[in-house]
């Protein structure tokens, strides 16, 4: 944590904390799931269904 707050207060930096699990299955919708939807005229965005 300290190497963290180092780094932030010293350098114009931008940081991303996540869980690995929900990133990958965020990418597998971007890029599976999506193109998918839109083949059919569905708007997989609208709503925040994302």
């Amino acid at each position: 944590m300290e190497l963290l707050r180092d780094l932030l207060q010293s350098f114009k930096c931008v940081t991303h904390v996540l869980d690995k699990r929900y990133m990958l299955i965020l990418m597998f919708c971007d890029y599976a799931v999506e193109p998918w939807y839109y083949e059919r005229g569905v708007n997989f965005y609208a709503d925040g269904q994302n």
